[in-house]
């Protein structure tokens, strides 16, 4: 596991080059945090590190957003609003589950017992306001 104390938002493009030399192959992170931590915002720079130009924005609504860089699809899911796994199912969450693919999932605690090796990031605010970054290799 690896920890990290963020105090600006600039150090968030380091920090996801770092995010993404510790998952090895892993391409599945699952993201943890409150309302407000930053998941997104660092979801931003993370798609960045990995070559994709586009807009970044919550998916709280539609469910899954998709980025694109040269080599990769990105699929970014916000499940909060998923009740049980039959809606998962209804959405054809596996489907997007392809080579040449990173998925970022918010939310995660419907489907996380059913993944296969991912990242877990964790994200805290802390009394200062800086953020609690920790990384796992599940």
């Amino acid at each position: 596991m690896q920890e990290h104390i963020i105090r600006s938002i600039d150090e968030l493009p380091q920090l996801a080059k770092s995010l993404l030399d510790f998952a090895e192959e892993r391409s599945i992170f699952v993201f943890k945090g409150s309302l407000g931590a930053g998941k997104t915002t660092f979801i931003k720079y993370l798609s960045q590190a990995i070559g994709s130009n586009d807009e970044v924005t919550s998916p709280t609504y539609s469910i899954v957003n998709e980025y694109v860089s040269s080599n990769y699809s990105i699929f970014h899911f916000d499940l909060y609003r998923m009740k049980d796994y039959e809606e998962i199912l209804d959405i054809g969450f596996w489907e997007y589950f392809e080579e040449n693919t990173y998925i970022f999932i918010e939310w995660a605690d419907l489907v996380v017992a059913e993944l296969d090796k991912y990242t877990f990031v964790s994200i805290e605010t802390q009394a200062d306001g800086s953020r609690k970054f920790c990384f796992e290799n599940c």
